[in-house]
């Protein structure tokens, strides 16, 4: 504390009022001088112009305050920081998707190790990754950002410590050399790889040699990256189809009774009475009393499992091609609640294949061939859903039914070209909507084809 026994009463105006004027308050002046509550008050009062007595109150706390709105604009930086990085983000993955960007990173690609050394001098290769500090290649030590230099993801990256950072080669140089400036790199990659390399208008005959020797060690570098990627994704894909086959073929036929039977009937849907009525039961949907649901995380618990609906997909030649997936509620007649999945959300139906132009053939009707064999002129009744197509067939037993398994598939679905009609059981989607415009534009693609097409709205489900 500050003693002032000689102070004139002046000076002791000005101690206080420098204390003041510097944003002291009221109680640190107090704690800092030797000035009764009293004469700091009255000094304050008589000679800052300023604030009133009510504004002595609230400069008692400015320092929280104070801190409370840094803490809020340290929030409000980092919040604006995250966005911009999903920005970039949004904008790699768009960039990513044209032809032009697609053909850059396939040749960066092939060139990934050649890339890394130029463009993160300061990183190191460990196995088949080029790894370094971060996105800024600082030399801290770390090694958090991550470039693949072989195998599928060959010229893929990632920056651990920041997964909003990853991408394709081309995004790398763009964040690394070019500040975020897509226009620069795409001329820093175009010079990278010789696109625009002056000596092509060079008439030595050497040199246009070299250039050609050049181009053509990348064009057989950029071959064997995409033979190998080729290869890969025909692997990854034959796997995938024998794990659908497989989770179809460990279902059950379906029973009177068991869950499926019931999640049905709660719908309005009775197999029993349709089966009574043809004599036939839909084949290609079964039952699994408990199917895994997700992978179980490393070191975590197992993934949950519950009753399943399990149907097949098929190609129009009948070949099984992916397989649906509706986990149902273990506790009632109806789809598992989000609440049971894993972080409490989540999709209740999942395809396990590549299902595009196939679908689930739900109901066979009067012609009990494949559906490439149909009579010509048998109309082809779609829905999206299982539910939906047993709903029509229940109704009309002697219908042929699909399910196109979403909306966005409809335009796709592979059909006989001597069908009949194409009647598209539409759902109450609002007009204008994402899945009211699939749907239009569905009818358009197969108008388009010659197909007459016809809808008939049933109720939400």
């Amino acid at each position: 504390m500050l003693e002032h026994p000689a102070t004139t009463a002046a000076s002791a105006d000005a101690v206080i009022l420098s204390h003041w004027d510097a944003g002291h308050s009221i109680e640190r002046i107090l704690q800092e001088t030797s000035f009764s509550r009293r004469r700091v008050e009255v000094v304050i009062n008589s000679f800052h112009i300023g604030p009133s007595p009510a504004e002595l109150d609230i400069r008692l706390g400015l320092g929280a305050a104070n801190a409370e709105h840094a803490q809020r604009l340290i929030a409000l930086q980092r919040r604006m920081a995250k966005e911009k990085e999903q920005a970039m983000a949004r904008e790699r993955q768009r960039r990513d998707s044209s032809a032009e960007t697609r053909e850059l990173n396939d040749e960066l690609s092939a060139q990934i190790e050649a890339v890394c050394k130029k463009y993160l001098p300061n990183g190191w290769k460990e196995g088949n990754e080029w790894v370094t500090s971060n996105i800024h290649d600082d030399g801290s030590g770390s090694s958090s950002l991550s470039v693949s230099l072989k195998g599928p993801r060959q010229g893929v990256w990632v920056d651990f410590a920041n997964p909003a950072h990853k991408g394709l080669p081309l995004g790398l140089i763009c964040a690394v050399e070019c500040g975020g400036d897509w226009k620069l790199a795409y001329a820093e990659a175009r010079e990278f790889l010789g696109k625009d390399d002056p000596r092509q208008a060079s008439d030595d005959p050497e040199v246009r040699a070299r250039i050609a020797a050049e181009k053509a060690e990348r064009q057989a570098a950029l071959a064997e990256l995409r033979a190998a990627r080729e290869a890969e994704d025909a692997a990854q894909a034959a796997r995938i189809l024998k794990s659908a086959v497989a989770r179809w073929q460990e279902a059950r036929v379906l029973a009177a009774g068991d869950p499926v039977d019931a999640y049905l009937r709660a719908r309005g849907i009775d197999l029993g009475a349709l089966y009574a009525l043809t004599g036939q039961r839909p084949g290609a949907i079964r039952y699994n009393p408990s199917l895994q649901y997700g992978a179980s995380p490393p070191n975590g618990p197992p993934a949950p499992r519950f009753p399943a609906m399990v149907a097949m997909v098929t190609a129009l030649d009948g070949t099984h091609i992916a397989t649906h997936r509706t986990w149902l509620d273990p506790n009632a007649p109806a789809k598992v609640p989000p609440s049971l999945l894993p972080g409490g959300k989540g999709a209740q139906k999942k395809v396990l294949g590549l299902y595009k132009g196939g679908h689930i053939p739900v109901w066979k009707g009067a012609h009990r061939c494949p559906l490439k064999d149909i009579p010509a002129g048998t109309d082809v009744w779609v829905s999206e859903g299982v539910e939906d197509g047993l709903t029509a067939a229940c109704a009309k037993p002697e219908l042929r039914v699909i399910a196109g398994i979403s909306v966005s598939n409809f335009a796709e679905l592979h059909l006989p070209e001597q069908m009949g009609r194409l009647i598209i059981l539409r759902q109450n989607d609002p007009p204008g909507s994402d899945a009211d415009r699939a749907v239009q534009s569905a009818a358009a693609a197969h108008r388009e084809r010659g197909r007459k097409v016809g809808f008939v709205r049933v109720g939400q489900g």
